[in-house]
């Protein structure tokens, strides 16, 4: 597992994670999660990996959840999870005998996982009736238009890189990103940015005035859970040594 920091674009605080799971084979070469996961699902045993990551990150990140209950870690799940009666009794037994709350861990699911819309709609709110925060992962990129998408009650969107990368261009996606934004506005929708690389973007959405969040190497690549906890040290001792500049002597 790796781990990739989640900012808040107005304060650059780190809020979050995306937990991501990694494979090298035997050789030695990374295998991306577009090839091994999709073979998973095909096979039958996606649930098996599921299961493997989410025993991981509490692994990795039970304390941290514990101790800091406005951090969230996001894990990414599939439409067979979804439709698997096992796959919310596993979670929810798993975060138990950790100890962390389920409003600790994000669900992302793909807009790819809601093609089975009445599936989708009722795994959604079971989830969220348990206390997790569900979010559409590279939004608009399939099958979540904009007409259904407040059926489906998630929390949030994340913007898909394609996105990103437009701002500053001509590309047709930057003309529909304001689109987008004003309609998460409306509904309400906590709006993550995946693909940040560069100042120039990061500022774009830092100046909309939305409680805007980002992702991406402009903030950090994904990391080992070791070094993420480092990261996470190295802000507070920055944020209480400001805080000690500041106190009146």
């Amino acid at each position: 597992m790796e781990y990739q920091q989640i900012v808040s674009l107005a304060s650059g605080r780190i809020v979050g994670a995306e937990a991501l799971v990694r494979w090298t084979d035997e050789e030695g070469f990374a295998v991306g999660p577009d090839v091994f996961v999709k073979i998973a699902e095909e096979q039958g045993f996606v649930g098996s990996i599921t299961r493997l990551v989410v025993r991981h990150i509490l692994r990795d990140f039970a304390a941290t959840l514990r101790a800091r209950p406005d951090f969230r870690l996001s894990i990414n799940v599939t439409a067979t999870d979804l439709a698997d009666s096992r796959f919310l009794p596993m979670l929810a037994r798993a975060l138990k005998r950790a100890g962390v709350a389920a409003q600790s861990v994000a669900i992302e699911i793909t807009e790819s996982s809601t093609a089975r819309h009445e599936v989708a709609i009722a795994a959604i709110l079971r989830l969220r009736q348990r206390g997790h925060s569900v979010h559409i992962d590279d939004f608009g990129t399939g099958y979540s238009s904009l007409s259904y998408l407040h059926e489906l009650s998630v929390d949030a969107i994340k913007i898909d890189r394609s996105f990103t990368r437009a701002i500053g261009t001509e590309a047709v996606t930057a003309t529909i990103l304001p689109q987008i934004l004003a309609m998460a506005g409306a509904l309400h929708l906590q709006v993550i940015v995946e693909g940040i690389e560069t100042r120039q973007q990061a500022e774009y959405f830092a100046a909309l005035g939305q409680p805007i969040l980002g992702q991406g190497w402009l903030f950090g690549r994904a990391v080992a859970a070791v070094a993420f906890q480092s990261l996470l040290a190295d802000e507070d001792k920055r944020e209480q040594a400001a805080t000690t500049e500041y106190e009146p002597a």
